[in-house]
């Protein structure tokens, strides 16, 4: 089998910048790479990600939950006219689950009071045929914890 020489004149090259980049990196200073990345060695006009977010502007709270249908055979209908109520309600669905649960996690913004959304949605989409718990979404490890305690 015959190598072309292009192949490995470029093989080459890929390897001798990454062995020059990672040790101009490396011995920029101690703190290495976020040093290199500073708004000092950037290009006149490129702004970095620090300058863009200020520190002072946080990202508003949010609570996350898990609308969780107790029937696996639940239809799409039913999930879909709970996901286009919760929307209306201003939550944001982040995520559907189809396979081991039928349901979908939604965040809320704490500005909108999230019981209040949450007791207006558990009116709007109560059906006796397809009854739903909505939980606060948490760390799985908080439960693997709490059951062993």
């Amino acid at each position: 089998m015959l190598v072309r020489p292009y192949a490995l004149l470029s093989l080459l090259l890929i390897v001798s910048v990454t062995v020059f980049t990672f040790s101009y990196v490396s011995s920029k200073s101690e703190t290495g790479l976020s040093n290199f990345l500073s708004s000092e060695n950037m290009a006149p006009g490129v702004v970095s990600e620090e300058a863009v977010v200020p520190e002072e502007v946080a990202p508003p709270p949010v609570k996350m939950y898990i609308v969780r249908y107790n029937i696996l055979d639940t239809p799409d209908v039913v999930v879909a006219r709970a996901i286009k109520t919760m929307k209306s309600l201003g939550a944001r669905v982040t995520h559907e689950f189809h396979t081991v649960m039928r349901g979908f996690t939604v965040s809320i913004p704490a500005a909108l009071r999230p019981t209040e959304v949450l007791d207006a949605f558990k009116t709007q989409a109560a059906s006796p045929d397809f009854p739903f718990k909505i939980e606060e979404d948490q760390p799985v490890r908080k439960y693997l914890h709490d059951e062993a305690d």
